[in-house]
């Protein structure tokens, strides 16, 4: 039920999901970082970023480095890659200015198997990647897929669009993603 409700206004009024999901990161600063459990790194964006910044979130997830850095940048600077479907949908959905692919980044171009495991009978797709055979604890079972792969290297020439920094998150893969810069 929840989720078709999250559907709904997805579809009808993204801004409300927007606001729901990053409510507590409007406080975001220094002093309140030990307050509230925040990736500190979140607050260098504003000493690593310009008005005129190209910023690269791979491994996009919700999307809170995104929203943070819509605070500080052109949102048409903003370039996000999630393969994952529904986390795709959703920030498509709320950051419909920023550049969203449904794409995996990785050492190859093509398609490649990914996985979204199911830990204690829970799907958790903040723990989806292409390293299928690692195995997280307590998972029971794994959904996988085929999704599109891009190289770091050829995205940046395809769209000509180079990257002043780069968030990157993809439980693992991280390596494989720069073998090909």
């Amino acid at each position: 039920m929840r989720q078709l409700i999250k559907s709904i206004l997805l579809s009808v009024s993204p801004s409300i999901i927007k606001k729901r999901v990053f409510a507590h990161y409007h406080t975001l600063n220094w002093k309140s970082l030990s307050k509230v459990e925040f990736d500190a790194e979140l607050v260098l964006l504003e000493f690593l970023l310009n008005k005129d910044s190209v910023f690269f979130d791979i491994g996009a997830n919700k999307g809170e480095y995104v929203y943070y850095a819509e605070r500080l940048i052109n949102s048409k600077n903003i370039y996000l890659f999630e393969p994952e479907k529904r986390l795709n949908k959703q920030l498509n959905a709320i950051f419909k200015n920023c550049n969203v692919f449904d794409v995996a980044l990785s050492d190859f171009t093509g398609t490649h198997q990914f996985k979204i495991p199911v830990i204690n009978g829970v799907a958790d797709n903040c723990l989806s990647s292409l390293e299928v055979n690692h195995k997280e604890d307590n998972e029971t079972e794994a959904i996988v897929y085929e999704v599109k792969t891009n190289t770091l290297d050829n995205f940046t020439k395809e769209k000509n669009v180079f990257p002043d920094l780069i968030k990157i998150d993809v439980e693992g893969h991280e390596l494989s993603v720069f073998e090909r810069c």
